[in-house]
């Protein structure tokens, strides 16, 4: 956070009201978000501008246990570059079903990286949701 404020830790109430405005994100050197398990949790991230260079932002479901129905979301008020290799992933490996990706952005440049939804067992791969604000 570019700027003094509270975060909750239950993502159910995630808010980033308080703050008067968000930093810059950069994930880079082979940085690793996972939220994966059996039941699957939530990556959030909320800034003004994300990198990902080199780098993979995952939640995998493992077992039985469908996973949060949000694996990864991210809220950036500027611009987010995937590049590098990176992987911003949600996938299931089991029975349950994983989460979707929610991405809401300013502008997006995906540069030899992938986003990914994938399912690899009986459970279902959910969606992945796109929000662009700029051209």
């Amino acid at each position: 956070m570019a700027s003094t404020g509270e975060v909750p830790v239950n993502v159910s109430e995630f808010n980033v009201d308080s703050f008067t405005r968000l930093g810059p994100i950069a994930l880079t050197e082979e940085a690793l978000l996972d939220a994966s398990g059996n039941g699957g949790g939530t990556v959030v991230i909320r800034g003004s501008n994300l990198l990902v260079d080199n780098s993979a932002i995952i939640a995998i479901t493992g077992g039985t246990q469908d996973g949060a129905p949000i694996g990864i979301d991210i809220h950036v008020t500027g611009d987010m570059v995937v590049t590098n290799g990176s992987e911003i992933s949600a996938e299931t490996f089991g029975a349950g079903d994983a989460g979707d990706i929610v991405i809401n952005v300013g502008r997006l440049s995906l540069i030899g990286s992938l986003i990914d939804r994938s399912t690899f067992g009986p459970g279902q791969g959910r969606t992945i949701r796109w929000r662009f604000r700029r051209r």
